[in-house]
């Protein structure tokens, strides 16, 4: 059958409202079933020209995409379940079991969905950061392969991968040097509250032929405070990470080697005054280079142990 997605939205909408507006042609091959007020379906879809327009007025957009689903709708407990859903698109091809949520303005069911891809990160962020999923500040580039289980309820996001590997990996940000790697190995788990501004990630690995850190990071709400504090193992190629360090270093400062060093923070700072991050800070790290140049004078190796 031929569909106008527009179309289809509207006469969708007496039973139940998807808020992000669409628009695009579709051809559907499958079969449908009503029992009960649940609606299933199994078939595929083949789309042209997708526009989707989110709330906040965010416009994204596909040429064309093929799917395969099998998915229920329980009309009146307004509960969707996707069992798969096979995708395929300009941004690359995700594979998405057991989705689960709410589409009714009467119900407020976790969205959860366990999903594997190959995507380019470039496209697949400009989708993530219209969902609310990333800052749209942050431009990434690199092809993304692996896995994710994610859920949100309310505000509180939770998601882990076991493994995602990216190749050609570009990550830049305004007033900061961009951060290369060729290949690099991701894996994680952590819970984001976007609403009070706290997470936990109490697994964080990454893995590169050049970089390797291990460790965990939390922002912690204490009522009045916040508690940020992290602990890290990194083996790395200094010149490697020369973008993410030379902020911190003096003009003219450079220095190679491969290290293996430490670090570990933490502040406790009044919630309405980030800005005390700093002056609260308790810090471990250990540091230094094979060599180094600065101001046309040639350093040997050297170590440091610092504790603030």
């Amino acid at each position: 059958a031929d569909v106008d997605l527009e179309r289809l939205q509207a006469d969708m909408g007496q039973f139940f409202e998807i808020k992000p507006k669409l628009s695009g042609s579709a051809q559907l091959i499958g079969k449908g079933s009503l029992v009960k007020r649940v609606f299933a379906s199994t078939g595929s879809a083949s789309m042209n020209n997708i526009v989707i327009k989110m709330p906040d007025g965010t416009i994204i957009s596909e040429p064309t995409a093929t799917a395969g689903f099998d998915f229920s709708a329980d009309l009146e407990k307004q509960l969707l379940n996707v069992k798969t859903a096979d995708i395929s698109a300009d941004v690359g091809k995700i594979t998405i079991t057991n989705f689960s949520t709410s589409f009714g303005k009467d119900t407020a069911a976790p969205l959860k969905f366990n999903a594997n891809f190959a995507a380019e990160l470039e496209k697949l962020m400009l989708w993530a950061a219209a969902f609310g999923m990333a800052d749209s500040k942050t431009q990434f580039a690199g092809l993304a392969r692996g896995d994710l289980s994610f859920s949100k309820a309310g505000s509180v996001i939770e998601a882990s991968t076991k493994q995602t590997n990216i190749t050609n990996l570009k990550i830049s940000s305004p007033g900061v040097q961009t951060f290369t790697q060729p290949n690099m190995t991701i894996a994680f788990t952590g819970k984001f509250d976007t609403a009070k501004k706290i997470y936990n990630i109490p697994t964080l690995n990454v893995n590169s032929p050049q970089i390797k850190i291990s460790g965990s990071l939390s922002n912690a709400d204490l009522g009045a405070n916040t508690k940020t504090e992290g602990n890290f193992k990194a083996d790395y190629e200094l010149a490697a990470v020369s973008s993410i360090v030379s902020p911190f270093m003096p003009q003219g400062f450079s220095a190679s080697g491969r290290r293996s060093d430490s670090l570990w923070f933490s502040s406790t700072y009044p919630k309405n005054a980030p800005d005390k991050f700093n002056a609260n800070l308790n810090a471990k790290t250990t540091f230094g280079f094979d060599k180094a140049e600065y101001m046309g004078f040639n350093i040997g190796k050297s170590d440091f142990n610092v504790e603030i």
